[in-house]
């Protein structure tokens, strides 16, 4: 479950936490997913297939600024 801030964290802390964020969200996103899929409700399941791109393009951002060394 992702948590309420009840401090305003530093900056790589944020960035290291909406990580998490993004990452049960996919997990929750993957289950909606399968769940639609097997009740054949394609809609909600190509719905939840594009909130699927969409964290893991957001996961994918966050890592790469949180990547100290650069190529």
């Amino acid at each position: 479950i992702i948590q309420d801030q009840t401090k305003i964290p530093r900056a790589e802390l944020m960035f290291t936490e909406s990580l998490g964020d993004c990452q049960v969200m996919i997990e929750l996103v993957t289950t909606m997913f399968d769940e639609a899929t097997q009740e054949r409700q394609q809609g909600i399941a190509n719905y939840m297939a594009e909130l699927q791109d969409l964290y893991a393009k957001k996961a994918w951002f966050i890592r790469s600024t949180l990547k100290k060394e650069r190529e």
